[in-house]
């Protein structure tokens, strides 16, 4: 018996960004340019593309939240 697979269907289609993340409200592309394929584990086919994010973009990432946490608090 073989698993036939399941077409990607999305609510609100624009939310996939190809090669994009959310980085502090703006949409970027790894400083490196390099991205990860993301598969289904279920059947293998490619969901899409993300950035592979490296230091750089993890410290304005932390950077980011510990401004908008204080906003957040009060």
């Amino acid at each position: 018996m073989s698993v036939q697979p399941i077409p990607l269907v999305l609510k609100h289609p624009s939310l996939l960004k190809k090669n994009l993340t959310l980085l502090a409200g703006q949409w970027v592309k790894a400083d490196s340019g390099q991205t990860i394929t993301v598969t289904n584990p279920a059947n293998g086919s490619v969901v899409g593309e993300v950035p592979l994010m490296g230091r750089g973009e993890t410290e304005r990432a932390i950077l980011a939240a510990e401004v908008a946490q204080k906003s957040w608090k009060a």
